[in-house]
């Protein structure tokens, strides 16, 4: 059985910690330029990966050193219109 947890996340969990600096390094600020509610989906879903463990945090030591995500996860795919 596949058992989900929902977990509530709100602005004050994630933005102070989704700091821009952590955003750059997750290759998320250049994907959401000019669209400020997809750069806060962006922060909750970066918040959201790191904290279920999906993907190393940016600015940690093992974020820095194998560039973010885990065995290859990607964060930013590519949208063609």
């Amino acid at each position: 059985m596949d058992v989900r947890v929902v977990r509530y996340q709100g602005p004050t969990d994630v933005k102070p910690w989704a700091i821009p600096a952590r955003l750059v390094k997750a290759g998320l600020i250049k994907p959401t330029e000019g669209m400020r509610h997809a750069r806060d989906a962006a922060r909750h879903a970066l918040y959201a990966a790191v904290h279920e463990r999906i993907t190393a945090d940016p600015l940690s030591k093992r974020g820095l050193a194998t560039g973010g995500p885990v065995e290859g996860v990607s964060l930013v795919s590519e949208v063609t219109a």
